[in-house]
């Protein structure tokens, strides 16, 4: 069996909130922690994932998958962000509830970027979950 090595960068599209507000996040997640021993959401900024962890095909430069966001960006309606507060996540994990107005406008954001990027994309062999990544990728836009 051979394993092949997986260095390549791994980059990401995150919604994040503004300083101030990612400051009383971390604030109140630090009373939690001190407080109940709630720890794990604390280990993460507050955010929304609109794009997860992904590598680049290596004939792509930073620049051009910049440019590929801020195209389909450019066409993207804006979204109108709610504060849903803590919440309980499984087991004894806390998180913070960022929303959309609309239910579908994450979603429908996320997707839009997915598909911007999809044809930038490597799903190397090393990847343990290349066959997912490589299932859920637009038809004929994956590449190994």
């Amino acid at each position: 069996m051979t394993v092949q090595s997986v260095d390549l960068t791994r980059y990401g599209v995150y919604l994040r909130p503004s300083p101030e507000f990612g400051r009383l996040v971390a604030e109140a997640f630090d009373v939690l922690k001190r407080q109940f021993g709630l720890r794990e959401a604390g280990s993460y900024p507050p955010h929304v994932t609109l794009v997860g962890s992904i590598a680049l095909d290596p004939s792509v430069s930073e620049e051009g998958f910049l440019d590929e966001l801020d195209a389909a960006l450019a066409g993207a309606p804006a979204i109108t962000v709610v504060n849903g507060g803590i919440v309980k996540r499984p087991g004894d994990g806390i998180g913070y509830e960022l929303g959309s107005g609309e239910s579908s406008s994450f979603t429908d954001l996320a997707g839009t970027l997915m598909n911007a990027v999809a044809p930038l994309r490597v799903y190397p062999d090393g990847d343990w979950d290349a066959p997912l990544r490589r299932r859920d990728s637009p038809s004929g836009t994956a590449r190994t």
